[in-house]
């Protein structure tokens, strides 16, 4: 180890946790209590286990071969970029092999871009008092599939562009705070929440990515939800009455979806719905959004004067659109 690196020497403790109570058994008539197999709690501390130099966690050196817990040495001030990638020799173990760690990060410690990229199973708590999840801090967290949770505070109020965007592999759950209002681009593409909180009022570009639903609904509040924001597989969107701002293309509906469109609330003052979900502005000049019913050209009603192309949904072109030769096209 370099000379300039300062490496920690706490002590490293492993706790044995009994399962259950010992079972008398007879054997040739004596009687004897048989204790079950121990579950090995490791705490991984110490410079075995931590490669720092001027406050920077540059490595976790620790293994996955027991479950445990991983304590950050208290001089870590940052994690940097792939602090926590799974070594080489751990890639090539069956993943069913590999033990979940957990880990509390305090709210004082930066985490850099890509800091868990890659990383073996863990449970992850942001301690409370963080305002903020960092860009691309979990970025592709389950590159090498291995299960991961994080639990976000109710102290954080933005969730930083890229920050779970583990993209189409692995399974990442993030436990969201109360208290979260904006979800910036890809903020939680690929990634499994538990529910999007009433606090939110901004959603931005892919940042809920291929959820498939939105569980239990938009919350009231929300206000601006940006292009692209949620694939669904079918379905309305449900749009409260405080949504300010619907880009074009908020929504991706999966092909071969049967429900799709938006149902807005009545006393939304900047949009509304028809029965078919198709979108308009308030006073219902403006088309945002339309499809084809049963596989019918669209119509474009009488009372629009201003058509988004890119909101009509015409399935490659097979689709005609009616009327729009009379209407100022965006």
């Amino acid at each position: 180890m370099e000379g300039s690196r300062k490496l920690l020497l706490p002590p490293l403790f492993a706790a044995l946790v009994l399962s259950g109570c010992g079972e008398t058994v007879q054997s040739g008539g004596n009687t004897e209590t048989v204790q079950p197999a121990a579950v090995v709690q490791m705490t991984f501390a110490g410079s075995n286990y931590f490669e720092v130099k001027n406050g920077v966690l540059l490595r976790y050196l620790g293994d996955y071969s027991e479950m445990g817990e991983i304590v950050l040495p208290e001089e870590v001030r940052v994690i940097a970029s792939r602090a926590f990638q799974l070594p080489q020799k751990f890639r090539e173990k069956p993943i069913g092999l590999l033990k979940t760690q957990k880990l509390s990060i305090p709210a004082h410690v930066k985490i850099e871009k890509e800091a868990f990229y890659g990383c073996g199973p863990l449970e992850v708590v942001l301690e409370e008092g963080r305002e903020y999840v960092e860009e691309k801090a979990f970025y592709e967290c389950t590159k090498y599939h291995c299960k991961m949770n994080v639990k976000v505070p109710d102290s954080v109020t933005l969730i930083c562009q890229h920050a779970f965007d583990i993209g189409h592999g692995g399974w990442l759950t993030v436990e969201l705070g109360n208290c979260v209002e904006v979800l910036e681009k890809y903020a939680l593409q690929g990634a499994n929440a538990n529910n999007i909180p009433s606090s939110i009022r901004e959603i931005h570009e892919h940042a809920l990515g291929d959820w498939g639903r939105i569980p239990e609904g938009l919350p009231e509040g929300i206000r601006y939800l940006e292009k692209h924001f949620v694939d669904l597989i079918q379905g309305r969107l449900k749009v409260p009455e405080t949504v300010r701002h619907i880009a074009v293309g908020a929504v991706v509906w999966e092909d071969g979806a049967r429900r799709m469109g938006y149902d807005v609330a009545d006393n939304n003052k900047n949009y509304r719905s028809d029965q078919y979900g198709w979108l308009y502005s308030k006073d219902g000049k403006t088309l945002y959004f339309a499809y084809s019913l049963n596989g019918e050209d669209i119509r474009i009603p009488d009372s629009v004067d201003t058509v988004y192309k890119k909101g009509l949904m015409t399935e490659n072109n097979k689709i005609k659109v009616h009327g729009l030769k009379r209407v100022k096209c965006c």
